[in-house]
């Protein structure tokens, strides 16, 4: 066998030209979160509050006054969303306490109560459902005061008078809860927490602290388009 017998073909076999392998198709990516970053989240929520009866009666004279409270309140909650999981949020919120005060004979009081929290916190989602992207858990946190006011009117033959107080007790709130992603932009939400505080310094609506359990449902909605 001579050299040109080996040499030939070798030269012939490096001068092919590979044939190009066509790439394999990627899959088409499924957007299954809303990118939150850089955006700006607004929620509406209505809650049910563990002092659904909170009632204080007394009789002095043959007059007998009751406070109660509903236990209903609402809250408007801003957040900013420092990634897809974690956000800064504000929130002002509403705890509705009715409080009427009946007399007998000539004198008569009506008094209106509220509490609301101003809380600054975050909220986390840790992580996602795997075959549900849509629900997302999340933890959550706050702290700021608590304010409270006490406005009353009272009549008599004397006249009618007008008095009203303002206090504030420092607090926070904790919380989990569940968030459905109805669309890229509409938020619907489930949470439950647990609120405590300091004690007003005078009862506010027959009471001194609101700490207690509370249910929220929310909608919200998703500002902006994010980074």
């Amino acid at each position: 066998m001579s050299i040109l017998n080996v040499v030939i073909p070798l030269l012939q076999a490096a001068t092919i030209t590979p044939q190009a392998v066509e790439p394999a198709a990627e899959a088409p990516t499924v957007e299954t979160r809303a990118p939150r970053a850089g955006r700006h989240g607004l929620e509406l929520g209505i809650g049910l509050f563990d002092h659904t009866t909170a009632a204080v009666t007394a009789t002095a004279g043959g007059t007998t006054s009751t406070t109660s409270g509903s236990g209903v309140g609402g809250s408007l909650t801003y957040t900013y969303w420092l990634a897809d999981d974690l956000g800064l949020s504000a929130q002002v919120g509403v705890v509705s306490v009715d409080a009427t005060v009946s007399a007998v004979g000539t004198q008569s009081q009506v008094r209106s109560v509220s509490v609301v929290p101003l809380l600054f916190g975050v909220k986390y989602q840790p992580f996602q459902f795997r075959g549900a992207e849509r629900v997302r858990p999340y933890l959550a946190a706050a702290v700021g005061p608590f304010i409270g006011t006490d406005a009353g009117i009272s009549s008599g033959t004397g006249g009618a008078s007008v008095a009203s107080r303002t206090e504030a007790a420092a607090g926070g709130r904790a919380g989990i809860g569940l968030d459905f992603l109805a669309s890229q932009r509409v938020m619907l939400g489930l949470g439950a927490g647990y609120r405590l505080m300091t004690d007003f310094a005078q009862p506010i609506g027959g009471e001194r602290n609101y700490s207690g359990a509370d249910l929220t449902l929310a909608v919200g909605v998703l500002l902006g388009g994010g980074r």
